[in-house]
């Protein structure tokens, strides 16, 4: 079965992405361009268009959704942050729609979400959420470590 991804629409795309994890038994949540459609209000998303979608998912179900997408018409790619890139054609905008989602939504709870960057992703990943966090100037962000 080849999906199709529909051109500008969020909820479609959600749609799609649904059933990718529906149809590898992988569960995940929608990340990047689409999250920033959903989550944030037109001043603060921009509603800048998309290609792809991010899918954040453990390490564990990345190998099934490569194998379901391995004979679609897809490039797919694991994302530094975790999960996977799936598209026609790729973007590389995955870390600055992060920042967004850090940047404007107050209810994020900082704390937890480094345990679970840490739980999950390890220490590179975490020391790129700092990074993240330093770079929009988070109020919780860590100071920069320094080996002098």
């Amino acid at each position: 079965m080849n999906i199709e991804f529909p051109k500008f629409d969020p909820e479609k795309s959600g749609e799609v992405a649904d059933r990718i994890m529906t149809e590898s038994n992988t569960k995940g949540i929608l990340i990047g361009r689409l999250a920033i459609w959903a989550w944030l209000s037109d001043d603060a998303g921009n509603q800048a268009y998309t290609k792809d979608m991010d899918i954040a998912v453990s390490k564990r179900d990345f190998p099934a959704i490569l194998a379901y997408l391995a004979n679609k018409l897809y490039k797919t790619r694991q994302l530094p942050i975790g999960g996977v890139n799936v598209a026609s054609k790729m973007e590389r905008k995955d870390e600055e729609d992060a920042k967004r989602l850090l940047n404007h939504i107050e209810r994020i709870d900082i704390d937890e979400l480094r345990s679970m960057v840490k739980r999950f992703l390890g220490p590179l990943i975490n020391a790129k959420l700092e990074n993240m966090l330093r770079e929009i100037g988070h109020p919780k962000a860590r100071k920069k470590y320094d080996l002098s």
